[in-house]
């Protein structure tokens, strides 16, 4: 009896070990299988966690240069409205507009790094790169933080990432202008100055132009009884190449290979055509310095103040007449108009001229020029910088008031809507007056066809 109860007190107490050795397993195993999983989830989420990822609740300060079109304002309207709805504080890198890429250059080259600017060439934007202080991003993490700007890409010029790479590395963000394809250079003469030398054809023709430019030089088409007028100046110069039959400063194919335009045998033939008009006086002698006396590039003060009467400067959208009540036009017409009235309402454009063999032409810009926006290696330091930057530029183009707002000042106190369901600026204000609050030069990105 004895042993048996001594050997069932063994068997018993057998049991007792293996569960409770079984039991610590058990409850250890499931400790260290909870500190593993803490620990896993901390590994993952630092491997997975994007460091463009902006911090919530962090004001940015962002290191931002611009591209100076006027000289920024000391409470500049437009840039407080974004630092307000983005929650960010913005160091603007205002510089004087005739000599900013210099500055900017000096700045950069003594260590200063802004976060973003803008980049006005392929030539600046690679020359930016070639000193190692640009960001390299990827398509996937503008995708990802400014997915409205991402779909606007991709809709409306789909290679333009691919267009912005520089020896297969994006850097930025290209600017895109869909309205260049209708910009040509322009051909504006001065239409009464034609009828006071007894011209009523618009010129076509080589020859009819060279009997207009002449006519502007020698018979005082402003009739002051002083010979101070010439024919054309700087920018006119452009369009005799193409009438010779090489436009001037493009690359084309030429039997299999690329050539440059102003070095073919062809420009022989305009460079004597214009070194003629030169000789004769028809061009101004002060060509070399430029139409534009300061200020925005796009005005010809030569031409406004009468001392020439056909130009090709500018653009076209810097010589928009006043096409119907309310609307005052752009840039040339309404400097003009402030001086001349008359001449402004019957300014004439025309066509390049047609050569002696009957070619003519002239450049056309392209939508994705070269320029936009590109981020600097400063960014290494604070990668979510990146992603606040994208968010930004996402808010202007997710709809039209926010564009507008980036591009002209903040509606009902710059502009407004008119009947015809068109931007018009109020209160005297213009695109100049509000470039100097920030519109148009902080946040200048691109210029998409819906928002035209």
């Amino acid at each position: 009896m004895r042993k048996r109860l001594g050997k069932i007190m063994v068997v018993l107490l057998c049991l007792s070990l293996i569960l409770f050795v079984g039991c610590d397993k058990t409850e250890t195993g499931k400790e260290q299988e909870g500190i593993g999983t803490d620990k896993q989830k901390e590994v993952e989420k630092s491997v997975t966690k994007d460091k463009h990822e902006p911090e919530p609740g962090k004001k940015y300060v962002l290191e931002w240069a611009i591209t100076n079109t006027h000289q920024l304002a000391e409470d500049p309207t437009v840039v407080k409205y974004f630092e307000e709805k983005m929650n960010v504080k913005f160091n603007v890198w205002s510089f004087d507009p005739t000599t900013q890429y210099e500055q900017l250059g000096l700045k950069i080259a003594s260590g200063e790094v802004p976060d973003v600017w803008t980049v006005s060439s392929w030539s600046n934007y690679e020359s930016f790169a070639d000193q190692g202080v640009l960001y390299e991003i990827d398509e996937d993490v503008i995708k990802k933080y400014a997915p409205n700007l991402f779909k606007m890409y991709k809709d409306e010029n789909p290679n333009s990432f691919k267009y912005f790479r520089i020896n297969g590395k994006l850097y930025g963000l290209s600017g895109y202008r869909d309205h260049y394809l209708f910009n040509r250079t322009p051909v504006v003469w001065r239409g009464d100055w034609l009828e006071k030398v007894g011209i009523s054809k618009t010129p076509e023709t080589i020859d009819e132009f060279e009997e207009a430019l002449y006519k502007f030089t020698k018979e005082d088409p402003d009739g002051n009884g002083e010979n101070d007028t010439y024919g054309l100046s700087t920018s006119a110069i452009s369009l005799f190449y193409g009438a010779f039959g090489q436009p001037r400063d493009i690359w084309f194919e030429k039997d299999g290979k690329l050539a440059y335009s102003t070095v073919q045998p062809e420009v022989k033939d305009t460079l004597a055509f214009l070194a003629k008009l030169y000789e004769d006086g028809i061009i101004d002698p002060e060509f070399i310095t430029g139409e534009n006396e300061g200020g925005y590039w796009g005005i010809t003060h030569a031409f406004i103040n009468g001392k020439i009467g056909l130009t090709s400067h500018g653009v076209y959208y810097h010589w928009t007449v006043s096409m119907y009540e309310g609307h005052p036009g752009s840039f040339n017409y309404v400097e003009m108009k402030k001086i001349n009235p008359e001449a402004a309402d019957r300014l004439v454009f025309g066509l390049p001229p047609k050569g002696p063999s009957g070619n003519m032409g002239v450049v056309q810009e392209q939508p994705i020029p070269g320029s936009g926006n590109v981020f600097g290696i400063s960014i290494e330091k604070d990668p979510g910088k990146l992603g606040k930057i994208l968010q930004i530029f996402d808010f202007i183009y997710e709809n039209e008031i926010n564009y507008l707002t980036a591009r002209r000042g903040i509606k009902g106190v710059h502009w407004e809507f008119d009947d015809r369901g068109n931007y018009q600026y109020i209160n005297d204000w213009d695109l100049g007056k509000t470039a100097s609050l920030g519109a148009n030069t902080l946040f200048a990105c691109c210029e998409p066809i819906k928002y035209m």
